[in-house]
């Protein structure tokens, strides 16, 4: 405590100052909503308490959960909203919003700290860092990755106290920092990895004098710790998605280069947001560079050549221009090296836009800035000087807190004014989570953010289903040429939402203030019209004013059988069965009195890893027991793309021991099972496994210094 004790005046100037800037997201409880950044209801939060899923169910036909390392954050949501009973804007506050703010100037703070050794310095770096256009854009937007981003100070902190002490203890507690780097975003921890990795080579050459082969190797462990705990506790994820084969080939891996019409070297070197206006952004918009942001640079490198002599300030420095030198993508100079290093580097290819590493050239330029600071502070001779050196630190801090006016002020908008939600998407919500039986809820054109989603009511999207499930119909309906204004077409037919088991068609009111879609996915009385002509969809009154409803009175169940094999366009009649939801992964199924065979069909999007199990089900089987699934020649895709299963009972029931005899056939239990799901499990287990080791290992080190102390 009398370490911080010295540090409180300028953290507490950090944090006023933070909590200005950001007051919409302290002093109020509206929905804080833009872009990519949605909002949910306390009844979708609360589901997120269950073990990490590699596949995810409440939105389109389901899918693989590609967001499975979010789990440690989602389920800690859902344990405050569920048992400390927080709203969830109150929860969003507590495990993002405020962090952002907050921890975002603090952690730099005592990096810059433990580099520059000057707590003016240090709350310049605080500003700098926080200020910038980079990180207040992506505040404004993606901010799962700016938490990631907020945490790599403290982890880059921690990295190098560990590689100066060579002890153990601070090892484990830098991997402990870096697993929220890497379960809030992977791409921002594979980039700290590289940091800290180029960190540990300079710091062996610059000190290579000092350091002999012994150091040098225990040093090496050391880092190797750091880096292995975080990606351990991952290892539920890695798993996972490694068996289902989209760790490394999936929708973030394989895209092309995206972003260089809009990168120019000297707005990158000016930490200048191409789209930055100093009030709205209009996105995708190239803005002219505003002069005062020269300054910035030029503050950066003339604080690096006058204090150039210390080691740790060499190598921001070149972190800066490393930094530079990829954001810029494609730019001159070295115009190949991104795309060399993105068709040939492992991993890389996760950066079809550079813009994560021009959050390292801002972290670089708040420590060469500080740098500046201190420099001064180390000439001045007296207490006139020392005061001018103050007003020259204070002059920084106005200068990027001007970059934060539109923040403070609302112009920016983003995720910084507060939002309300229409009553009519609260109506909406009561009526569908009142109703317990499983359906879908498919909107059209798309989506609305002010929508409810749960287990047993996903929620879809018209827009998405004819990117992905639906796309072939659309094609057909466009004799097989792709044409990208069709995507907002309506494409479905009777039987596709029968089988797909969408009970509501939803469209969505025209909420220009907060969620207007329809400005690019078409007029809105025109698919009232379209969705009116059908005769198998009825408007039904839940009360809504502007929000319209319309009801498929003959949808299937999630999960029902047939006699014959289905296709679209012939109406075959189907049984529905009772089945137990266990989890996403898991679904149990009793049938009883099958003589005949039958197909058994699943509204899940189909996916091979999908398997039925006949009698006692256990996950780790899975890796014990040879044809404990049947068949997979009795599994294949239907024509609505979802899930089918052949079962001939008097094949099956004669080479297994689990089927029960019936005087009218056989009894059969079945477990629907996504196999990839038991390695998750897997993971999870070797995850907890480090974790325990971890904080054993930190409880011993801290019984020990406690017996010593005594």
């Amino acid at each position: 405590m009398k370490k911080i004790i010295p540090h409180l005046i300028p953290l507490c100037i950090l944090i006023l100052i933070s909590v200005i800037v950001h007051h919409v997201w302290f002093f109020n409880l509206s929905p804080i909503t833009q872009g990519d950044w949605g909002i949910d209801y306390a009844e979708t939060i609360k589901e997120y308490i269950a073990l990490p899923s590699i596949w995810t169910s409440s939105f389109g036909l389901g899918d693989i959960n590609l967001g499975i390392s979010f789990w440690p954050f989602l389920f800690s949501m859902g344990l405050a909203t569920k048992h400390f009973f927080l709203s969830p804007a109150l929860s969003e506050r507590l495990f993002i919003l405020w962090p952002v703010a907050l921890f975002t100037p603090i952690f730099t703070y005592f990096l810059a700290y433990y580099i520059l050794k000057s707590r003016v310095a240090s709350m310049v770096a605080g500003v700098v860092f926080t200020f910038n256009t980079f990180l207040m854009i992506s505040r404004g937007g993606p901010l799962l990755l700016h938490i990631s981003m907020t945490c790599v100070p403290l982890f880059l902190l921690f990295f190098m106290k560990t590689l100066e002490t060579k002890k153990v203890d601070l090892a484990i507690i830098t991997g402990l920092i870096g697993f929220p780097v890497s379960f809030f975003e992977f791409r921002m921890f594979y980039i700290a990895v590289l940091v800290v990795g180029i960190y540990t080579v300079y710091f062996f050459i610059t000190n290579s004098e000092e350091l002999g082969l012994k150091t040098i190797t225990k040093m090496s462990a050391l880092a190797l710790i750091a880096l292995v705990i975080p990606i351990s506790f991952n290892a539920y994820l890695f798993l996972g998605l490694q068996n289902v084969h989209v760790l490394t080939s999936n929708e973030i891996f394989n895209r092309a280069l995206f972003g260089a019409p809009y990168i120019k070297l000297i707005k990158i070197m000016s930490m200048f947001q191409y789209d930055w206006t100093g009030g709205r952004i209009e996105p995708w918009v190239v803005q002219p560079i505003l002069p005062q942001f020269f300054l910035v640079p030029l503050l950066a490198f003339i604080g690096y050549f006058l204090y150039r002599k210390d080691k740790k300030i060499t190598f921001f420095a070149l972190l800066a221009l490393l930094a530079i030198l990829l954001t810029k993508q494609t730019k001159r100079p070295f115009t190949e090296l991104y795309q060399w290093l993105f068709d040939n580097m492992p991993g890389f290819n996760a950066f079809r836009e550079s813009g994560k590493f021009s959050y390292f050239i801002a972290l670089s330029y708040s420590i060469l800035i500080g740098g500046l600071v201190k420099y001064f502070l180390q000439k001045t001779k007296n207490a006139r000087e020392k005061y001018i050196t103050y007003f020259f630190a204070l002059i920084i801090v106005i200068l990027f807190l001007s970059f934060a006016k539109p923040l403070f002020t609302g112009e920016l908008r983003a995720l910084f004014v507060p939002r309300t939600r229409p009553q009519d998407y609260i109506t909406l919500k009561e009526f569908i989570i009142n109703q317990p039986d499983y359906f879908r809820v498919l909107w059209v054109p798309g989506n609305s953010r002010w929508g409810i989603r749960l287990a047993n009511h996903p929620e879809m999207s018209n827009y998405f289903m004819n990117q992905n499930s639906w796309s072939d119909s659309l094609l057909a309906q466009n004799g097989g040429v792709y044409n990208i204004s069709a995507i907002y077409d309506i494409a479905f037919s009777n039987d596709l939402l029968d089988r797909s088991s969408i009970k509501y068609v939803v469209i969505p009111l025209e909420d220009k203030e907060n969620d207007n879609f329809y400005r690019y996915m078409g007029d809105r009385k025109k698919f009232i019209e379209q969705i009116e002509s059908f005769d198998y969809l009825h408007k039904i009154d839940i009360g809504t004013r502007e929000v319209l409803v319309y009801e498929n009175d003959d949808f299937r169940p999630h999960i029902y059988t047939t006699s014959q094999k289905e296709t679209l366009g012939k109406n075959i009649p189907y049984q529905p069965i009772g089945f137990e939801r266990i989890s996403a992964t898991e679904y149990r199924i009793h049938i009883t009195d099958v003589k005949e065979p039958l197909y058994i069909h699943f509204s899940e999007s189909y996916h091979f890893d999908w398997k039925i199990r006949i009698g006692e089900f256990h996950w780790y089987d899975v890796f014990f027991q040879s044809n404990f699934f049947l068949t997979d020649k009795d599994h294949f895709q239907n024509d609505a793309k979802l899930n089918s299963f052949f079962i001939n009972p008097e094949a099956i029931c004669k080479s297994n021991d689990n089927c029960k005899k019936s005087k009218d056939g056989y009894d059969i239990d079945l477990t629907i099972y996504f196999r990839a799901q038991s390695y998750v499990y897997a993971g999870l287990i070797i995850s907890a496994g480090v974790f325990m080791l971890c904080v054993s290992y930190l409880g011993y080190v801290l019984f020990k210094w406690k017996l010593q102390k005594d």
